[in-house]
C-alpha cells in the first residue's frame, strides 16, 4: 500500500499506467487484490462492517455499482468493468480500515514515514511541474503517456494536502528545528502551489481552500504563515520586475498569469474570452449531462457502466487525452448511476463528515490534540481532492481515487469515537477503545475488542472500564 501511495504521488499517472502489457491489469489492481488476500486472513473485516456506518453506506454504494457494472458488461464488455474504478477502488477504504485496525501501530508509522517523505516529494515535484511541458523522453510501455507526464492540479492539491499535515499534524508538536524546516518547505510548498495553479484553476482553489482552513485553525503556525506568505508576495514583486516568466504544461508560469487565474476565480479574466469559453463549455456539458439523466428512463440508475460518456456528450475531441466520463467526478456518479447512486454518495460522504467532525470534537474535549489534529487533516484532505474532483474525473483515476478511498478508510477508523456522544458510560467506553487503537504497538490482544471475534457493546464497556484502571506497566505485563 505504502509503496502504491508513494508512486502516485511522485509520478501520477506516469505511475499508474504501468500494467502487465496486453491486458487491463494495473499496479492499482493488483495492489488491491493483495489487499484483500491480506485482510481476509483477519477476522476484523466483519467488525469493521459492523461499527463503521460510513463503511456499511459504502458497501451500499459499491453494490449498486456491481450491480450496474453486471448489467453493461453482456453489452459492453471489458469496458463496464473498466469504468466501475469509481466505485470498486472504495475497497482500499475497506483494506486501509481493516488494517489500522489489526494493527494499530501503523499510525505512528504512517505519520512517521509520512513526515520524512515530504521533503523528497516537494523536491521532486519541482521537477515534475518544470518538465510538464516536455515532448519528448520514455513512455509507459504499451501506452502512450509518458513518464513525465503529471497533472498540475494534482501537483496543486497534493503539496497543499502535505503542507497541511506538517502544520496540523507535525508542528505542534515538533521541536523548533522541525518547525524551521517547516517553515522553508511551507514557502516551497506555497510557490509551487502557485506555479501549478497556472495551470489549473480547479487545483489552484482547492489547494487555496486547505491553505484556508488550516491558516484559521492552526494558531501555533499563524505567525508563521503570515511570513511566509511576506515572502512570497516579495519574491512576485521582484519576478514581476524581471519580467520572469517560464513556460509550462498549458500556460506560462508568470505574476501576470497567476493575477490572471486569481481574477477568473471570480470575474472575468483580463485576457479575454479564454477563462470565459472554459467555464462555459464546462457549464454547458454539465447541463447536457443532467437534462439527459434526468430524463425518465435514466433517472435512478442512469447510464450504467461500460458507455463511453465523453463521446456521448462530445467530451472527448476537446482533449488529447482519450476520456469516458465527463469533467466533473461527481456529475460521473450521477451519469452512470443515477439518483440512487447520486443520493448513496451524498450518503455516505455526508455520514463520514459527520461522524469524524464528532469524533474530532471528542479528542478536543479529551485533550487528545494529535487524534483531533489527524481527523482535521483527513477531513481538509478529502474535501480538497472533492473540491478538485468537480473541476476534472480525478477520483475515476487511481492516482486521485487510491489516496481517496484510503482516506476514506483512515477517516472511519477515526469516527468510530463518534459513537461515544450516545451515553456518559459509552462515551468512556469509546474514548478507552481508541485509544487502545491508537497507542497500540502490536495487534489487540483484548477479547473484548471490537476488532475481535464475538466483541459486544456490554463487553467492551466492562473490558475497557477495566483497563482505564491499569497502568501502562500493567498493560505491558499482561
Amino acid at each position: 500500500m505504502l509503496f502504491l501511495l508513494g508512486g502516485y504521488l511522485l509520478f501520477d499517472r506516469a505511475f499508474a499506467w504501468i500494467h502487465i502489457p496486453g491486458t487491463p491489469v494495473f499496479l492499482g489492481e493488483l495492489g488491491l487484490g493483495f489487499g484483500l488476500f491480506v485482510i481476509l486472513q483477519t477476522p476484523h473485516l466483519g467488525r469493521v462492517l459492523r461499527l463503521s456506518r460510513p463503511i456499511q453506506l459504502l458497501g451500499g454504494f459499491m453494490l449498486w455499482g456491481f450491480a450496474l457494472t453486471f448489467q453493461g458488461i453482456e453489452e459492453w464488455g471489458i469496458d463496464a468493468v473498466r469504468d466501475s474504478v469509481l466505485w470498486y477502488y472504495g475497497l482500499f477504504a475497506i483494506i486501509t480500515a481493516v488494517m489500522l485496525l489489526y494493527k494499530p501501530a501503523l499510525w505512528d508509522e504512517l505519520v512517521d514515514k509520512f513526515t520524512k517523505f515530504i521533503p523528497f516529494f516537494l523536491v521532486v515535484m519541482i521537477a515534475r511541474l518544470a518538465l510538464g511541458n516536455v515532448s519528448f523522453g520514455p513512455r509507459i510501455p504499451d501506452s502512450s503517456t509518458r513518464l513525465v507526464s503529471h497533472k498540475s492540479a494534482n501537483i496543486a492539491v497534493n503539496v497543499a494536502i502535505a503542507l497541511a499535515f506538517l502544520i496540523l499534524v507535525v508542528g505542534p508538536s515538533g521541536s523548533r528545528k522541525l518547525q524551521k524546516r517547516a517553515t522553508a518547505m511551507t514557502l516551497l510548498g506555497l510557490l509551487l502551489i502557485v506555479g501549478a495553479g497556472t495551470q489549473s484553476r480547479g487545483g489552484f482553489l482547492a489547494a487555496l481552500f486547505i491553505l484556508g482552513v488550516v491558516f484559521v485553525l492552526a494558531r501555533h503556525a499563524r505567525g508563521a504563515m503570515v511570513g511566509v506568505l511576506i515572502v512570497s508576495v516579495m519574491v512576485g514583486i521582484m519576478a514581476a520586475a524581471l519580467d520572469v516568466k517560464f513556460q509550462l504544461d498549458r500556460r506560462e508560469l508568470s505574476v501576470s498569469q497567476v493575477i490572471e487565474n486569481i481574477q477568473s476565480i471570480s470575474e472575468e479574466a483580463t485576457s479575454g474570452s479564454r477563462f470565459d469559453n472554459t467555464t462555459q463549455w464546462r457549464l454547458s456539458l454539465w447541463g447536457d449531462v443532467l437534462d439527459d439523466i434526468l430524463l425518465q428512463e435514466n433517472v435512478f440508475a442512469g447510464r450504467g457502466f461500460g458507455e463511453n460518456l465523453a463521446v456521448r456528450y462530445k467530451v472527448a475531441a476537446r482533449s488529447s487525452v482519450p476520456l469516458r466520463n465527463p469533467h466533473n467526478s461527481h456529475l460521473s456518479v450521477v451519469a452512470r448511476m443515477g439518483m440512487v447512486g447520486a443520493f448513496l454518495w451524498l450518503a455516505m460522504f455526508g455520514t463520514w463528515f459527520v461522524h469524524l467532525a464528532r469524533s474530532r470534537r471528542l479528542y478536543i474535549e479529551l485533550g487528545e490534540a494529535r487524534r483531533a489534529n489527524l481527523s482535521t487533516w483527513v477531513m481538509l484532505a478529502m474535501t480538497g481532492i472533492l473540491l478538485n474532483a468537480f473541476f476534472d474525473p480525478t477520483i475515476e483515476g487511481p492516482q486521485v481515487g487510491v489516496w481517496a478511498w484510503t482516506l476514506f478508510g483512515m477517516g472511519a477508523v477515526l469516527g468510530l469515537g463518534a459513537r461515544a456522544s450516545r451515553s456518559p458510560r459509552k462515551r468512556r467506553a469509546a474514548v478507552s477503545d481508541d485509544g487502545w487503537l491508537l497507542r497500540q504497538k502490536s495487534p489487540p490482544t483484548s477479547a473484548a475488542h471490537p476488532s475481535m471475534p464475538g466483541a459486544g457493546m456490554d463487553e467492551i464497556v466492562k473490558t475497557f472500564d477495566e483497563l482505564i484502571g491499569k497502568t501502562e506497566d500493567d498493560l505491558a505485563d499482561e
